[in-house]
């Protein structure tokens, strides 16, 4: 997918995958025993840990990565790392 300006959209790319993806992760998470489920979250929660880190170095180095295309990979992974934990969580009944 490509924006007005011929660049690439990620984040946009990330949400349609989110979408197709989901209902797939929500069936497989769910047939896991806890300490599976548990390792899954955990696992998730340290993708997103890191993808934020990122966003938030790119903010605090002056960028507005929000704002900024050559953010759009970051912003789009920080959307589906958070889809994933979302999903081990609503299966874990948090």
């Amino acid at each position: 997918m490509e924006s007005a300006g011929g660049v690439l959209n990620h984040q946009e790319m990330a949400l349609e995958l989110c979408d197709g993806f989901t209902p797939h992760d929500l069936i497989a998470l769910g047939q896991l025993n806890q300490d599976a489920l548990d390792a899954q979250s955990a696992a998730r929660q340290a993708l997103l840990d890191h993808v934020n880190a990122m966003w938030d170095k790119a903010k605090a180095d002056g960028h507005a990565p929000a704002d900024d295309p050559r953010f759009s990979a970051v912003a789009g992974l920080r959307d589906l790392a958070a889809e994933l934990l979302s999903n081990s969580y609503n299966v874990n009944g948090h």
